[in-house]
């Protein structure tokens, strides 16, 4: 009995490829077994494409991701960072330095307490360096009439060099920026004076608060 062909062999005679004296064509051509096998397997095959070489699907090139946008966080920084180099030059009240020497002053200077003289209360604090800035702090400080301020001093020796004058608030805190145009050169001692407003060339009043500036 003749051994009907399998899969492979039905799709190889039914292809049509092969030879009419092949041993397969002669056997499909002549078993209708075989014949409506092979046209089952065709008909479910049917619009079939084979994936294999050129017919792959070529892969989808990826389009270029755009760039998230950084501008907000780049000019929050830069906002912050003109901030830093501004301050306290631009926001202060007063005559004050640049944000990385005023900086370098709180963060590097030597502090030193003045200590009151004829003043029954207050407590001031001067934090300088040698930038030439200084920044004075004083706390619960006695109010002064209205035609009065106090003026603070350089000393170098016998000769007083105005500094900056300043009025206390309600609760008798101030803070300023001083600058000593020698860079503390010479420069002996802080005083502190009240004076007839807006201040004197050279001190009148007594002094109120002192503090020796050691190097």
């Amino acid at each position: 009995m003749a051994r009907h062909l399998d899969e492979l062999e039905l799709i190889a005679a039914a292809s049509g490829l092969r030879s009419p004296d092949d041993r397969l064509y002669r056997h499909w051509a002549r078993c209708p077994l075989c014949q409506r096998r092979a046209q089952e397997i065709l008909a479910a095959w049917d619009g079939w494409v084979p994936t294999t070489g050129s017919r792959i699907p070529p892969c989808p090139t990826p389009l270029p991701s755009r760039p998230r946008q950084r501008w907000p966080v780049a000019m929050a920084a830069a906002a912050v960072a003109l901030l830093l180099l501004a301050w306290p030059k631009l926001g202060w009240g007063g005559p004050a330095p640049w944000g990385p020497t005023g900086a370098s002053v709180l963060a590097f200077g030597r502090t030193t307490r003045l200590q009151p003289v004829s003043a029954p209360s207050g407590s001031v604090s001067l934090r300088w360096g040698p930038s030439g800035w200084a920044f004075l702090n004083a706390a619960d400080l006695p109010s002064l009439p209205t035609d009065r301020v106090y003026e603070v001093w350089w000393i170098a020796g016998s000769q007083h060099v105005e500094a900056s004058t300043f009025r206390p608030s309600r609760s008798g805190q101030a803070r300023l920026w001083l600058y000593s145009a020698r860079h503390f050169q010479g420069v002996t001692a802080v005083g502190i004076t009240a004076e007839p407003a807006p201040g004197r060339p050279s001190p009148t009043g007594p002094r109120e608060f002192y503090a020796a500036l050691r190097p």
